[in-house]
């Protein structure tokens, strides 16, 4: 009965209804699989409620941002600069790896998100104890040889 409501609130569009019904049902158990999935289904003019509705999802596990925006069926569609955003005012690490995901997999060239991407490098290898050895090291270096990022930004990192 309620995957019958689920599907007509997402047949009309109704998808505020959906989202709410899904976290009523799903606060219960404290297991938003069922809020995560149906996000996945959401289309980037629909950006402003997957934003909304993924708060409480990675507030129980980091994880479910990957699935919310990587492993989305529209994930490549989505507004980046809106995603990275909210990612960043939750958690670097999912910043960082939203970051890789479109500028490595995606190929995204733009140059703020590859800056960005080499700012969080850096700051990961300054926590690191054995910095050569620390994968951020060798994901920096093999990025500065890229050249897509704005120079002059990260020079002003380096002490």
């Amino acid at each position: 009965m309620i995957n019958e409501l689920i599907d007509f609130y997402y047949k009309k569009e109704l998808h505020e209804e959906a989202l709410e019904l899904l976290v009523k049902l799903s606060k219960d158990s404290n297991l938003p699989d069922l809020v995560v999935k149906y996000l996945q289904k959401l289309k980037n003019d629909n950006l402003g409620l997957v934003l909304k509705y993924a708060d409480w999802p990675i507030s129980i596990m980091e994880s479910y941002g990957i699935e919310i925006f990587l492993n989305s069926q529209y994930a490549e569609s989505f507004n980046r600069k809106q995603v990275i955003d909210y990612l960043a005012s939750k958690s670097q690490n999912l910043e960082r790896i939203y970051l890789e995901y479109i500028i490595v997999e995606l190929g995204d060239e733009t140059r703020v998100f590859n800056t960005r991407l080499v700012e969080i490098y850096y700051e990961c290898l300054k926590h690191e104890d054995d910095k050569q050895d620390s994968i951020y090291y060798k994901k920096l270096y093999t990025f500065l040889q890229s050249g897509n990022y704005d120079a002059s930004q990260v020079l002003k990192m380096v002490p």
